[in-house]
């Protein structure tokens, strides 16, 4: 587009310059893919330096990791380094000292600038001053000796909770995985169950005459390799011949046993093939319905009020060790912080003064601890120990994201918290602006997104699920007529998905590296088209079903001598090349343990 020619008028040009502009006001963006959300929050803080609204060492940039949030801090740097050609008199004094002072703005990952809060405070926060974050493999490690530690401990201490533990036929190792999760969510109170023991003897006639049935029908004599029902009706079978169910925890092991995902193959059956196929489609399914599930819910409700408080004294004595060695994991900056908030009015004073302007991007992956303690650091009320209380400062707190982007609800990151922030800034006066003008995807990509998409939105509870918001298209001209293209490969012999994968690789590296080289039909300078006359590696995306086989395109890749990041690796990660090279690293790391040294 000449320089000649104004600009296009966005539709949604009302909501950016309210979020250049109402700088006095709370404003939560809902930005769609692609709609610049990130340089809608950058922009919004270089206007608040030129404007004098906040100084550029009373700000904290928040995002959620390390690699957006350094080019937050280079995008920011430029941009103000541009605007100081273009203004002049106080706002020109401004920029240049907030150029000066950049180094003094807060621009990290959440749990950098948990950190931050917790070095400034170790005293109030209980802990020692020249504490570490510990990165996630040094933590299993830790994890994993702690619990050892506490079951010995149990152990030698006869704690009669062990007993009990055997009689629901339970042994400590298999709370193992309750005790990982429990670390992971400390901050998460448990709910009591009142539920009582259920009586088990039912469910397992019932097992005993399924087993039988299904004995009764194998071939005979039995295959080179039975399914996996025929093996476990076998183990259930040598279980019962061998050891009476005398326990509830015998009772259960024989439950479990069924309980899971069973595969039915039916040339295994081979004469009985119509029992087999009876057994896949009806007999297993309303045998697991029916039988198992209700009474093994009923039975984790029961242990579960058993095991609960057994766990919760673990991940105690784990805090505790971790606490006394200075070392925290992720989950400690976040608890530690915001209860240094939600504790201390006067600690919470400070940093309100040090952080007049925390902006937070992909807010949609905060999960309730964090929006806990960012409603802390802006809320009016020193005293006030309830975050859901809080009413924000006004132009204290900017939030960009996009709810339909969460990708960390594993992690508690869920639309309920992000519509409970939303609202909260919308009740106390401030704004909630909507940025859908796509400048990532073609014209024709939207308008199929938004005629493919809010059907399967709306087929969802809107408490649980995103509402769909339609994508705008920026291109004036909706110059897009690639499309979409298809690579094809050649046959591959018995449909080998390794060799499948292996030529699908080495074409799409050979049309990435054409295309930087300026020798495929989408390069050049007109109007349409797609790349430039010499394309860039970060132009293109390699997208998959699963990461088993990222380490193909990766080496396609590199061996065309393209660079790239890789995000998920899978089979990438036992590289032989890669596990040398960390274990060299970790000899570096630890120089006084010999171990990595002697095995590097």
């Amino acid at each position: 587009m000449s320089s000649d020619m104004p600009e296009p008028v966005l539709k949604d040009q009302a909501a950016r310059e309210t979020i250049n502009r109402a700088l006095d006001q709370n404003t939560m963006v809902l930005a769609g893919a692609g709609a610049g959300k990130t340089h809608a929050l950058i922009e919004r803080m270089v206007n608040g330096v030129r404007t004098g609204h906040v100084e550029v060492d009373r700000m904290a940039a928040i995002t959620f990791t390390r690699k957006a949030a350094g080019e937050m801090r280079g995008r920011f740097f430029l941009r103000l380094r541009e605007l100081a050609q273009d203004v002049s008199g106080a706002q020109a004094d401004r920029v240049r000292r907030a150029l000066e002072q950049i180094d003094a703005c807060f621009i990290g990952t959440i749990h950098s600038f948990c950190g931050q809060l917790l070095r400034e405070r170790p005293v109030e926060a209980g802990l020692p001053p020249d504490f570490a974050e510990m990165e996630d493999r040094e933590e299993a490690v830790m994890r994993r000796q702690a619990w050892d530690r506490f079951i010995q401990q149990c152990f030698f201490q006869e704690d009669p909770r062990l007993a009990e533990l055997e009689g629901l036929g339970l042994r400590p190792e298999d709370l193992y995985m309750f005790f990982q999760r429990r670390c992971q969510f400390s901050d998460v109170p448990l709910k009591e169950t009142l539920a009582q023991r259920p009586d088990l003897s039912e469910a397992v006639a019932h097992t005993v005459a399924f087993i039988e049935g299904a004995e009764a029908c194998f071939p005979d004599p039995l295959p080179g390799k039975p399914d996996r029902v025929m093996d476990v009706v076998i183990r259930a079978r040598h279980f019962l011949r061998n050891r009476t169910v005398q326990t509830d925890g015998d009772r259960i092991y024989l439950l479990n046993l069924l309980a899971g995902r069973q595969t039915v193959t039916l040339k295994a059956w081979a004469p009985n093939q119509a029992f087999a196929r009876n057994l896949r489609d009806n007999r297993l399914p309303d045998f697991q319905a029916q039988v198992l599930s209700p009474v093994l819910t009923r039975w984790r409700q029961y242990v579960y009020r058993h095991v609960v408080g057994f766990v919760d004294d673990a991940v105690r004595a784990y805090r505790e060790t971790r606490i006394a060695a200075g070392r925290l994991t992720f989950q400690d900056l976040l608890e530690g912080a915001t209860r240094l908030l939600a504790t201390h009015p006067e600690v919470r004073r400070h940093f309100q003064d040090r952080y007049r302007c925390p902006f937070v991007d992909e807010f949609q992956d905060t999960d309730p601890i964090q929006a806990e303690m960012l409603l802390y650091l802006t809320g009016t009320d020193l005293e006030e120990p309830d975050w859901r209380n809080l009413t924000p400062r006004p132009g204290s707190l900017f939030l960009v994201g996009d709810e339909k982007q969460s990708i960390y609800r594993f992690r508690r990151a869920d639309v309920e918290t992000f519509r409970l922030v939303s609202d909260r800034i919308a009740d106390t006066g401030g704004k909630v602006v909507e940025l859908n003008t796509s400048f990532r995807s073609l014209g024709h990509l939207c308008d199929w997104i938004n005629n493919a998409f809010p059907p399967l939105f709306g087929a969802h509870q809107k408490d649980y699920q995103a509402e769909f918001c339609p994508l705008f298209r920026f291109r004036p001209d909706g110059v897009d007529a690639c499309g979409v293209r298809k690579i094809s490969i050649d046959r591959v012999h018995r449909h080998s998905r390794e060799g499948i994968v292996s030529q699908d690789a080495e074409r799409i590296a050979d049309f990435i590296a054409a295309a930087v080289a300026g020798l495929t039909e989408f390069n050049g300078q007109g109007k349409g088209a797609v790349l430039e006359e010499y394309a860039s590696p970060g132009d293109f995306m390699i997208l998959t079903r699963t990461t088993g086989y990222l380490s193909l395109y990766a080496r396609a890749l590199e061996e065309r001598g393209l660079p790239f990041d890789i995000i998920g690796g899978g089979r990438l990660g036992e590289a032989a090349e890669l596990q040398a090279l960390m274990d060299m690293l970790e000899a570096i790391y630890m120089p006084d343990n010999p171990l990595p040294l002697l095995g590097y």
